[in-house]
């Protein structure tokens, strides 16, 4: 079974993921930015068969959802809790995730990722990018994009810290960076950009960071010189 994942990047987004596996379900995060014309196009070439949205996004869901039931993770907090729920362990080549990626070339394409390919991007990152227990890292992109995923699928596998950032802002983001020291972190090149030009950009520590990754789009010149 597919279900659907509609969240900005929280708690809740993460609780839903993992939950989504643990039921035997692969998921398939989408974006809370697009419309629900959008979003059904995406629901019914994955084969959802319901879709799960923090509360602020439902009315979007059932929007998107056409006949499709509409759980808010509230709602299924308390039947977590039922006697009758048994956890599921998945195999390697069970379907973990669909990521919608259209890149720049047109329509979304679904990419589905099995639960070997996410095991095997986790702990690759998390060798090649030096994450241990002692880490932190900084989540600020939601988990519809899969290069959000290169900061914190590491950090569960190592059994690391994972900050939060609700939605990004420079001033949200330098003022997390002052508070919690994270070590490793990833950007798109417009947030790369919007952190150069933050008058406290050369007052606040960044040394801090072990990896701190950009990608997602061509990085301008100017932003790679600063």
């Amino acid at each position: 079974d597919r279900i659907g994942l509609l969240f900005a990047n929280g708690l809740w987004a993460h609780e839903a993921l993992l939950a989504t596996w643990r039921c035997g379900a692969a998921a398939v995060p989408l974006s809370p930015m697009l419309k629900a014309a959008q979003l059904r196009v995406m629901v019914e070439d994955a084969g959802c068969i319901a879709l799960l949205a923090s509360p602020e996004y439902k009315q979007l869901a059932c929007e998107a959802s056409g006949t499709l039931p509409v759980f808010t993770a509230s709602s299924l907090a308390a039947l977590a809790k039922s006697p009758e729920f048994i956890p599921f362990c998945p195999a390697r080549e069970d379907l973990a995730v669909i990521i919608y990626s259209s890149g720049t070339t047109g329509l979304p394409k679904g990419i589905a990722h099995s639960h070997e390919s996410r095991f095997s991007f986790a702990s690759n990152f998390a060798a090649q990018f030096r994450f241990d227990a002692r880490s932190v890292a900084l989540s600020c992109i939601p988990m519809h994009s899969n290069g959000a995923w290169i900061s914190w699928l590491p950090a569960k596998w190592v059994g690391a810290t994972t900050l939060i950032l609700p939605a990004f802002s420079a001033d949200a983001y330098l003022g997390i960076v002052r508070r919690h020291a994270p070590t490793h972190g990833f950007a798109v090149p417009t947030m790369a950009s919007a952190l150069i030009q933050h008058p406290d950009i050369e007052r606040v520590r960044l040394e801090c960071f072990e990896t701190l990754i950009t990608a997602g789009s061509p990085m301008p010149a100017n932003v790679k010189r600063a």
